[in-house]
């Protein structure tokens, strides 16, 4: 299950001093799974492409990532 998958790599990510750990991986695992959901299929509807999967994929990681790190 993806959210399993996220909470892990969360609560590993804190372990090793990589994730802040005032985080709480139940609610940052939900945040990430809705932004990638509603980004896919926001871009599935999407008529005209304004943007590639890429973009998506890199904007959501300097968002999460940078938001995330100790």
């Amino acid at each position: 299950d993806y959210l399993n998958w996220i909470s892990l790599i969360l609560e590993e990510g804190q372990a090793q001093g990589l994730f802040k750990k005032n985080i709480n991986p139940v609610i940052v695992k939900r945040a990430i799974f809705g932004a990638v959901d509603e980004m896919a299929l926001d871009w599935v509807l999407m008529k005209k492409k304004k943007y590639t999967m890429e973009e998506v994929a890199e904007q959501l990681c300097l968002m999460f990532i940078g938001g995330l790190q100790a």
